[in-house]
């Protein structure tokens, strides 16, 4: 019955045009309802899958903060420890892991940041990262928005830096990291990172506003605030592996759901990229 009415639910908004995208509704760890309606590229006519794969955008943050947890996990890091203990030249003092997960480091935008930078210049950079992110702000001593710790502001470029802190202590590119640590052994195939270099068959294509497409810039370099693409089967596999504590001890997840900042109140109480 559930399954019926899930169907004819989201069937009536396709073909209204009102709906395009893939869904799966799960309940007590079993799959209820799985479906796919549209298209996963406009202009070929290539059809969605429940194994298409979508830019999770800043849902991608979730991802960064289990790298940080599983580094705290092994004993590579303690939360309260300096960003700058880990990444070499950092020019912001005084701000800890902590504080990036919960976005109360104060830090400028990067992405207004580059992109006016290379903007007034003319020109969009041939290669550009988390380090390059990193080093135009410290070319332009880019102040923060206050004090560390103060109050909560939503940052991108806070989950940037984590993502460099997780290269810097593992040696290893992001997307490397992800993927051997948890996408290849959580069985996520259709689950990567945009710099991996990888040819994803089930990756689908961006739009906006009535099959617009949204094109790539440079500032797609930048992992870690974003750039995780997924499709809603291998998010079921990772909604699992979270309960369950499959890589994660349940100890450490706790920490992940619990609120940093009380101020907002408890409709927002944010906390570790979740």
């Amino acid at each position: 019955k559930k399954k019926q009415e899930h169907d004819t639910f989201f069937r009536h908004r396709f073909v209204d045009g009102k709906f395009s995208g893939c869904v799966l509704v799960a309940q007590r760890g079993i799959v209820l309802y799985k479906a796919a309606f549209g298209w996963a590229n406009h202009e070929k006519r290539d059809s969605l899958s429940p194994a298409s794969s979508f830019q999770l955008a800043s849902v991608s943050k979730q991802f960064t903060a289990a790298a940080i947890m599983l580094l705290h996990q092994q004993g590579k890091l303690n939360y309260d420890d300096s960003a700058g203990k880990y990444i070499p030249g950092f020019y912001y003092h005084g701000i800890t892991i902590r504080q990036l997960l919960t976005h109360r480091a104060g830090l400028d935008k990067y992405t207004n940041i580059c992109d006016n930078y290379y903007r007034e210049r003319g020109c969009e950079p041939p290669v550009f990262n988390n380090d390059s992110a990193l080093a135009i702000m410290t070319m332009l001593h880019v102040r923060p928005f206050h004090a560390p710790g103060k109050k909560f502001e939503y940052s991108n470029t806070g989950y940037v830096f984590l993502a460099l802190v997780v290269e810097k202590i593992s040696g290893k590119p992001f997307y490397q990291f992800m993927d051997e640590n948890f996408f290849t052994p959580l069985g996520m195939k259709d689950t990567g990172i945009a710099t991996d270099g990888k040819q994803h068959d089930c990756k689908t294509k961006g739009y906006f506003g009535k099959w617009n497409c949204w094109e790539d810039n440079f500032l797609d370099g930048v992992t870690g605030d974003k750039g995780v693409f997924s499709s809603v089967e291998d998010l079921f596999l990772w909604d699992r592996a979270l309960k369950n504590g499959t890589i994660l001890k349940s100890e450490i997840t706790k920490d992940a759901f619990t609120g940093y900042s009380p101020e907002l109140g408890t409709k927002r109480y944010w906390n570790y990229g979740f």
